[in-house]
């Protein structure tokens, strides 16, 4: 082969980092050690990997040398959708963390007062603290790259309204929610909108036409983007 492109809209990893024992696995650099296996081609070129908001950037520097991590978002898909709504010109962003607002905060200029907490962990609670922002009166969007428990979104929103949001919503680009986890999210939990991309396909197939989850398909854009490496 001349050229090798991978397509992995998800990596899996990532989300098991917080090493509490000695001995357990820090996935994220696991599964880059196996993907860096990959060997150089013939052509001497170094195997591309293209991966959808991976969950924290500092992973696109554990691959070797004859791997090339390649990054993309899927955000500007999501606020593109974000723009149809009716209500758009009340809608305001809050990140639930510092780290997502360093992930996204530059490719969400256009919403110039965002709402940001900082989120400290206890086990499997969280504690949240309004850093900056006002969400009153505001539809607000929670926006992070991906969702496991929920616990994290669930703390969000709750803050949000008690801190004078009209209406709270979630934009997630990976829905991972292990064992059907995505269920503690529906209509009794207040959400308005939950929003996730396909590059999970079990839980995307499973909230698939359930209220208030909605689909954005990668697809047509991961078609044109293969189509136009190929030529």
């Amino acid at each position: 082969a001349r050229t090798l492109n991978v397509w992995l809209p998800f990596y899996p990893a990532g989300t098991k980092e917080r090493i509490v024992e000695y001995g357990d696995i820090v996935t994220a650099m696991t599964l880059a050690r196996l993907i860096s296996a990959t060997p150089r081609l013939a052509s001497g070129e170094a195997a591309r990997f293209h991966i959808y908001d991976i969950h924290a950037e500092t992973e696109g520097f554990y691959f070797g040398k004859d791997v090339q991590y390649v990054p993309h978002t899927a955000i500007p898909f999501f606020v593109s959708e974000l723009k149809k709504l009716p209500n758009f010109e009340h809608v305001n962003i809050a990140f639930p963390d510092e780290g997502a607002a360093k992930r996204f905060g530059n490719l969400l200029k256009e919403f110039r007062n965002p709402v940001l907490y900082h989120k400290e962990r206890y086990g499997e609670d969280r504690k949240l603290v309004l850093v900056e922002g006002d969400p009153r009166g505001k539809d607000m969007w929670i926006v992070d790259d991906l969702a496991t428990t929920g616990n994290t979104l669930l703390k969000c929103r709750q803050k949000l309204m008690e801190q004078g949001a009209k209406s709270v919503s979630v934009y997630v680009t990976h829905g991972v929610f292990p064992q059907g986890r995505w269920q503690r999210m529906c209509d009794s939990a207040g959400f308005a909108n939950i929003w996730i991309t396909d590059s999970c396909p079990a839980t995307a197939q499973a909230v698939e036409g359930r209220e208030p989850f909605r689909v954005l398909s990668l697809v047509p854009e991961l078609a044109e983007m293969i189509s136009s490496s190929s030529e």
